[in-house]
């Protein structure tokens, strides 16, 4: 767990540079205007919220991979949710919503496909050991 873990956390880091890199430019090169303070929340709350949910199921994985797909359905659900909560108000409170809903939900994808491509492999491995048992 320790080695998976760690290399997610190092490639977390790294989509979080690259997707930090490419909003910048983004904004100054495409919209030419000045970086809104919604977008660095959401450059930090991704990479931690994705951490933290990549934490709490391989625990899940380690004591019961039968449980495993209900704690992963109601992580990425209450994440969801908050995604939107967050988006509904950017949307009814920023000027130009449009340049904001973009990123979030680019980066909501980038991440979702990270955390699943991760957690795919914490699962294989735990039915491989299970199977060597």
């Amino acid at each position: 767990m320790q080695k998976s873990f760690s290399k997610f956390i190092i490639y977390n880091l790294l989509l979080t540079l690259i997707c930090t890199c490419g909003i910048l430019y983004f904004y100054i090169s495409f919209f030419q205007i000045e970086v809104p303070a919604f977008v660095y929340f959401s450059i930090a709350y991704f990479p931690i919220t994705g951490i933290i949910n990549h934490y709490l199921l391989s625990r899940q994985t380690n004591k019961e991979p039968r449980k495993f797909v209900n704690a992963f359905m109601l992580s990425t659900s209450g994440r969801m949710f908050l995604a939107l909560i967050v988006i509904t108000i950017c949307i009814f409170t920023s000027d130009k919503p449009v340049p904001l809903v973009l990123v979030f939900t680019l980066q909501y994808f980038l991440f979702f496909i990270l955390d699943i491509y991760f957690l795919l492999q914490l699962v294989k491995d735990a039915k491989e050991t299970d199977s060597q048992r």
